[in-house]
């Protein structure tokens, strides 16, 4: 049969049951301890079965319901729909179940519902027979025996009929039987005198030193020796920029700058960063790095008010970060600034006093915090002197995701980012608070964290990461299927960030994202459709949590 249904079959039993039961050793050796049960089994349409399947006999006290006395399961060959089988081979039946109370037998054929109605289990020639014993040989159990009426042994196993002719005269003895086997030993005596002592013994070998005492009280400290020589410096503040040719300016690791008068447009720039294994600067880096060595009016880093390019395009909208980026509002690619070259890197002793904020699903990856203020009472150019002195950054727009998720700020506070928080028509405001105003100035009142780098200090790539143009990428998703808070969150899964305007352009320079739409951590503000490193098709102002994009997360 190929499919069996509960509730599908039907049967009629056309010999019934042929059963014995024997009550003595000597009957149990003519009579068979075996039901034999015969039928015939058809499905719902009427079909017989067929072949090999498997049943379960179960014997039973009630007609229905209750709990089977007895079990056997057998697979069982079909002809036309009929079977024979002789129960109890397998799974012997009990005797006892057979003491004149009525029995039911149950049917289960392939695994399918108990057949419907029980078998009634009636008497057969065997079991006629057993009623009346011809002879009785063997144990036979009884509760009393009575003979004629008269009751001559009763439930105890006395005798308690004429003692008459019971007793005869007593005979010869017989022999000595032979000696039977020894006992079990006796319990223990009391135990006897102590004897005397006996002679000393030779020592034995030392054994384990015990356990050591508590400390004594510290004694009186001993003069002062002489000064040891000066060890080696250890890593800490340079580490991560100490290689020739990067230098430590405020706290900022600068690989390399181009300040020349003829500028360099967007391209080169970000190639030539890249190729130092850094990104262009931030606007918040450039703050720090800007004015140095400023002894005299106009003779800082970049002087005569040059304009600069920053990772995220340095958009200058209605000049609201004039200082320090000196930009026009809406560059193109083809503009042409001064740069510097950024080493995002945080030395292992800094990174192992920062606070990790697990990104939303994570346990153990995120977002690494060096300082955290949730206080809009600090101007962002001293936010920035305290990230850097941590050699960290301010966090990025897809940082403060996740910091977010966590709840580190009240949802109204004014936060500061490394792009200066751009918050256009309010699409941001979510991410960087309520009070931020769209094109807010570096000299207002901010709350603000710090984000450690998570690359490691020699620059290598940790897994799953790979190298793109000198970019350590930890994952690609080009699909245009997240929002923007998907892509922060997926990359904090990874310890990384999504990836800066500029990463982006050399990501897409390398022939990745061809023709996708993709984030960058400033929110891929695409002001004029000519912002580098997004796709004309972009729009101005994507909403941050519904425009969907693909994403890279970069280290």
């Amino acid at each position: 049969m190929t499919a069996v249904h509960k509730n599908a079959l039907r049967f009629a039993v056309l010999l019934g049951l042929l059963a014995a039961l024997g009550f003595s050793a000597e009957a149990q050796a003519q009579v068979p301890l075996t039901l034999s049960q015969q039928g015939r089994v058809v499905d719902g349409t009427g079909t017989p079965l067929g072949g090999v399947q498997g049943m379960v006999f179960n014997l039973y006290a009630s007609e229905t319901g209750g709990t089977p006395l007895w079990a056997e399961s057998l697979n069982v060959a079909f002809d036309n729909g009929f079977y024979t089988v002789v129960l109890g081979k397998g799974e012997t039946i009990p005797l006892a179940l057979f003491d004149g109370s009525q029995r039911y037998l149950g049917i289960v054929v392939a695994g399918g519902a108990e057949l419907s109605p029980r078998i009634q289990i009636s008497s057969v020639p065997y079991a006629f027979r057993a009623a009346v014993a011809d002879s009785v040989s063997g144990d036979v159990d009884l509760n009393s025996l009575t003979i004629n009426g008269t009751t001559v042994i009763d439930a105890s196993g006395q005798w308690i009929g004429d003692s008459s002719g019971l007793v005869g005269p007593q005979g010869p003895q017989g022999p000595q039987g032979p000696q039977g086997a020894q006992g079990p030993q006796g319990p223990q005596g009391p135990a006897g005198p102590a004897g005397v002592d006996g002679a000393q013994g030779p020592q034995g070998i030392q054994g384990p030193a015990g356990v050591a005492g508590a400390d004594g009280a510290q004694g009186p400290a001993g003069p002062e020796g002489p000064q040891g020589p000066e060890g080696p410096a250890g890593p800490g503040w340079s580490e991560g920029c100490d290689s020739f040719g990067m230098v430590l300016i405020n706290g900022v690791c600068v690989l390399g700058y181009d300040n020349s008068s003829a500028g360099t447009d967007w391209n080169t720039a970000v190639n030539t960063c890249m190729g130092l294994g850094g990104d262009l600067c931030s606007v918040t880096q450039y703050v720090a790095i800007r004015d140095y060595g400023l002894y005299a009016s106009n003779t800082g880093l970049f002087y005569s008010n040059r304009g600069v390019w920053s990772r995220s395009f340095s958009d200058n909208d209605g000049s609201r970060i004039h200082y320090p980026l000196y930009s026009a509002d809406n560059p193109t690619i083809g503009s042409v600034y001064s740069y510097a070259c950024c080493k995002d890197s945080t030395p292992p002793s800094y990174l192992a006093r920062s606070l990790l904020v697990p990104a939303d699903g994570a346990v153990s990856e995120g977002v690494r915090v060096t300082y955290l203020h949730n206080n809009e009472d600090t101007r962002g150019e001293a936010a920035v002197a305290i990230c850097n002195s941590l050699r960290s950054d301010l966090c990025s727009k897809s940082q403060y995701v996740i910091l977010n998720d966590a709840g580190k700020f009240s949802a109204s506070v004014r936060r500061l980012t490394n792009e200066v928080s751009d918050n256009d028509i309010s699409r941001f405001a979510s991410i960087v608070g309520t009070n931020t105003a769209d094109n807010p100035a570096l000299s207002n009142l901010w709350a603000f964290a710090c984000c450690a780098s998570q690359r490691p200090v020699d620059n290598s790539c940790p897994a799953p990461g790979s190298m793109v143009n000198n970019i350590c990428v930890m994952d690609i998703h080009a699909t245009e299927d997240a929002t923007f808070l998907d892509a922060a969150r997926a990359c904090g899964r990874l310890n990384a960030d999504v990836c800066s305007n500029s990463q982006m352009q050399s990501l897409r320079n390398a022939g990745r994202f061809a023709g996708v739409k993709a984030w960058t951590n400033s929110g891929a503000d695409n002001d004029a459709t000519n912002v580098g490193g997004l796709l004309s098709s972009m729009v101005d102002d994507p909403n941050p949590l519904s425009e969907r994009y693909g994403y890279a997360c970069c280290l």
